[in-house]
């Protein structure tokens, strides 16, 4: 059977989708929906999460972390039955007016109209800065060489 080929659109759509209902809305059915049944742990090589069950585990934290998020794509780009988008994940923040900004790449293998790849990094040293879990500009002090020590 002769694959049903993706235009750039509907593998947008896809992605969208992927931010808008699983990390936005935070509705895990859709993670289901959106990947293929025969997604394996090393489709996710280089990303947070390891397996396809840690997903919703890292969606719990990122909300009660932020909050909500919204997820604005800046861009896509496309090869084949890949598709990567750069974009900002942004949370309210209750203790100061300027709102919680992540930045992003995932990389997505859609075949079928499926996720059946995906490698995704997030800038989570970033989120720990802005969230006081790290001191400000700790990877500056990183890259000096300075070493960061728990109390």
């Amino acid at each position: 059977m002769a694959k049903t080929p993706q235009t750039p659109k509907d593998k947008r759509e896809i992605v969208r989708l992927w931010f808008s209902e699983i990390w936005e809305k935070g509705n895990l059915a859709a993670i289901e929906e959106l990947m293929a049944a025969n997604f394996s742990p090393e489709a996710l090589d280089g990303s947070v999460v390891k397996s396809p069950e840690d997903i919703p585990i890292l969606v719990e934290v990122l909300h009660g972390m932020m909050g909500p998020p919204k997820v604005e794509i800046d861009m896509f780009l496309e090869e084949g039955d890949w598709i990567c988008c750069c974009f900002n994940l942004l949370a309210p923040r209750p203790d100061v007016e300027q709102p919680l900004k992540v930045q992003g790449t995932v990389l997505f293998l859609i075949e079928g109209g499926k996720i059946t790849g995906l490698r995704s990094l997030l800038n989570l040293f970033s989120a720990f800065e802005q969230t006081g879990q790290l001191p400000e500009d700790s990877i500056a002090g990183c890259l000096s060489g300075q070493k960061l020590v728990w109390a």
